[in-house]
């Protein structure tokens, strides 16, 4: 299958540091045009999700006053996507670690990384958002 492709393509995945600013004046940004993330936190769609339920309730919200429910909503989906896309970053690492290539290596790593209490601490803050309880 390969040799059948004309030209061949390698797509890289690239780390960027989170957007400081997404919004100006009538106009912002929503999903991966201001949060561009890895794929290793699985947040891609719902961050999307997540942005477009906000700015909705935002415009809803400032409904006469269009650049403050986008300077409201950039506000409000700052920090979050940011601690996204810095932890989807880091899972780079933690996926593609060197002691995972050896089994000896793997097993310590594994029980380590992977304890139940670690994944607690690192993704808990993930599913605890509720995006309702945000105030507008």
């Amino acid at each position: 299958m390969i040799s059948a492709i004309d030209v061949p393509y390698k797509w890289a995945l690239m780390i960027r540091e989170p957007m400081t600013r997404w919004s100006s004046g009538n106009a912002t940004l929503l999903g991966d045009a201001c949060h561009p993330t890895l794929p290793f936190l699985a947040q891609g769609a719902g961050m999307a999700l997540e942005d477009g339920y906000l700015i909705a309730r935002c415009l809803e919200h400032y409904e006469n006053d269009l650049p403050r429910a986008l300077e409201r909503f950039e506000s409000l989906r700052l920090e979050r996507t940011s601690r996204i896309v810095r932890g989807s970053a880091a899972n780079t690492k933690r996926f593609h670690n060197p002691a995972l290539a050896h089994a000896e290596g793997a097993a310590e790593y594994v029980d380590r990384e992977w304890s139940e209490e670690r994944v607690k601490e690192r993704y808990n803050w993930l599913f605890e958002y509720d995006v309702d309880a945000v105030e507008v």
